[in-house]
């Protein structure tokens, strides 16, 4: 659009001069006050007063080139001319007319949306008639402040995206556009939000396992021990009946012996008791 506006002011400028000059020689080659030499190389108006001459104009209108030249000068000269002018000065119009909205980008923590994110770059991009996508001019390099925000301001209507081209430090760098349009009607600015994820910690490397323990052989088995001879002694011949021996008889002589002595100290000890009882008594008579 711009482009083409300003080959229309480029055509206007070019007529209108074109036509101030033409209209000019016009003027003063029917004066008489152009030099001889100009009529050769303008020859060519004469031509154009016979055609001039059948237009329903007053006489002294089509009598030569003088009015035909002011004509000419006027209205196709300096009409290019003024229109060239108001085509300037309606381009800067139309730009502050189309200048209608921007955007608020805010960076934060993918973790904790009150952590913002300083430091981080963008480049702004439009989308053009093709379909293909172009930086703006003066949006190549954006950062977020220390409040995290990028603010873009006199976007024309059109269709715009924020490109993250450095992520802050710690962070993994989001490439994912972030799109949004300007509109006539809308708020003059959108507000946007985009979020970085922290950068992973390294993983910690493996331990290396330890080399297994070769296994100790296995210990020789022992050689077992022969079995021993059986005895050939022979069995005791048993004792007749109603005889015992003398081993046995001293055995149980032994086992008679403690229960006599037991009941001999018995003994004793009864008769001391009743001689202390007597003995008391008769003391007791005597008192």
């Amino acid at each position: 659009m711009n482009a083409a506006r300003r080959i229309v002011r480029a055509i206007c400028v070019f007529n209108g001069v074109c036509a101030v000059v033409c209209g000019g020689f016009m003027m003063t080659g029917a004066a008489g006050i152009l030099p001889p030499a100009f009529d050769e190389l303008f020859g060519f108006f004469d031509l154009m007063v016979p055609l001039i001459q059948r237009m329903p104009l007053p006489a002294y209108m089509t009598a030569d080139l003088f009015w035909p030249g002011l004509a000419l000068a006027l209205v196709n000269g300096v009409a290019n001319l003024v229109a060239a002018v108001l085509f300037a000065r309606s381009d800067g119009r139309a730009r502050s007319w189309a200048l209608l909205g921007g955007a608020l980008l805010t960076k934060v923590d993918a973790d904790d949306a009150t952590t913002v994110l300083a430091g981080a770059a963008f480049k702004l991009e439009q989308r053009l008639s093709d379909g293909t996508w172009a930086v703006v001019d003066g949006f190549e390099a954006l950062a977020t402040n220390d409040e995290g925000i990028i603010e873009v301001h006199g976007l024309p209507v059109g269709s715009y995206r924020f490109v993250e081209t450095a992520a802050p430090e710690g962070y993994v760098l989001d490439e994912t556009p972030v799109e949004f349009g300007v509109e006539v009607g809308q708020p003059e600015q959108v507000e946007l939000t985009m979020e970085n994820a922290p950068v992973p910690p390294d993983p910690v490397d493996p331990v290396d396992p330890t080399d297994p323990t070769d296994p100790t052989d296995p210990a020789k088995p022992v050689d077992p021990a022969a079995p021993g001879t059986p005895s050939t002694s022979q069995p005791s011949t048993p004792n007749a009946p109603g005889k015992t021996s003398s081993a046995s008889s001293i055995a149980r002589t032994g086992e008679a012996v403690p229960l006599a002595v037991l009941g001999a100290l018995g003994s004793v000890a009864i008769g001391a008791l009743a001689t202390a009882l007597l003995v008391a008594r008769r003391r007791a008579g005597r008192r």
